[in-house]
């Protein structure tokens, strides 16, 4: 049994079972017990389901894996708004909606917007998400 020292990914591995057991059942057809071709054939269709299985994990670690490196091109949220930003926007002056990044994983930049209370506010364009900023004339000292 060296074949499976020469194997170093599960996909290898998975092709070389199958091989050896698709050989076991063609030896097998020129057997007369039904028995064992009955459970070698058991035997190739469990190795081709988990074959299968075993592709569709492969297609789904491969999303998830760029679904990683996207989030390693963000940072965020940021207090104390929780705005996300680009990894290259150095100054963090075009924020994205949070709800949206957070959700949805879109890239939806919000804008500023003047209020009727003097209050500078960002919002959505996709969620319609408003966020107060500041308070524009405000006295941080207090008198």
């Amino acid at each position: 049994m060296t074949f499976f020292q020469d194997a170093s990914t599960a996909g290898q591995l998975l092709g070389i079972a199958v091989s050896i057991v698709k050989n076991a059942r063609d030896l097998a057809k020129d057997s007369s017990n039904h028995e064992l071709k009955n459970v070698i054939s058991d035997a190739y269709d469990a190795v081709l389901n988990l074959k299968e299985k075993l592709l569709a994990l492969d297609e789904e670690n491969r999303q998830l894996k760029a679904q990683l490196a996207k989030r390693g091109s963000f940072i965020g949220p940021v207090p104390p708004n929780g705005y996300v930003y680009r990894a290259d926007d150095d100054h963090k002056v075009h924020p994205l909606c949070p709800k949206c990044y957070q959700e949805k994983g879109h890239e939806s930049f919000l804008t500023k917007i003047g209020d009727q209370m003097k209050r500078v506010s960002r919002k959505c364009p996709v969620c319609q998400l408003v966020i107060p900023e500041k308070t524009i004339g405000s006295n941080s000292q207090g008198s």
